[in-house]
């Protein structure tokens, strides 16, 4: 709620009044607190008045990191041709849209300015499992190899990899 309040910042005195909701316009069980659906003029006043003043001295600190880490990078034309043809490849052929049975997979397919990654594509699993593979059959009562991964490759990438670069 408060991330829709800040990223469109219309509307937001209609979220204070919804959480000043107060008797007969709310329901009051016979117990008390435990299932009533009134709001807290004060409460709602205080959050969003502490709403409001944390987003304007926090907001300029975030602005300032995402521009010094080079957040804001030009978007090329082949970067949005790429989207697109990922999008399609993922969304509903009838309506377009990403079901969100598919979105982890989409997410998982994007490149370039679009990637959503914890970590880049070389540290992925799958790459680190490929480079370890031992092209030469190790005789099978070596231990050194499972499921035909060099456990000694595996060890040094493991070692030697940069995690500060990571």
């Amino acid at each position: 709620m408060f991330s829709k309040i800040s990223t469109r910042s219309e509307g937001w005195n209609q979220y204070i009044h919804d959480y000043t909701l107060a008797y007969p316009r709310c329901t009051i069980t016979a117990d008390g607190l435990v299932e009533r659906d009134c709001g807290s003029t004060s409460w709602a006043f205080s959050l969003f008045i502490a709403w409001n003043f944390l987003s304007m001295v926090c907001e300029p600190y975030f602005s300032y990191l995402f521009r010094s880490t080079g957040g804001a990078k030009a978007i090329i034309r082949q970067e949005i041709r790429s989207f697109k043809k990922t999008w399609a490849e993922y969304s509903n052929p009838n309506t377009g849209l990403l079901e969100q049975s598919r979105l982890v997979p989409f997410l998982g397919k994007l490149n370039g300015i679009f990637e959503v990654r914890i970590y880049p594509t070389d540290y992925s699993v799958p790459s680190i499992v490929s480079t370890c593979k031992d092209i030469q059959k190790i005789a099978p009562e070596c231990a050194c190899s499972l499921d035909g991964v060099d456990a000694q490759k595996l060890i040094n990438r493991t070692i030697f990899t940069d995690h500060l670069k990571i």
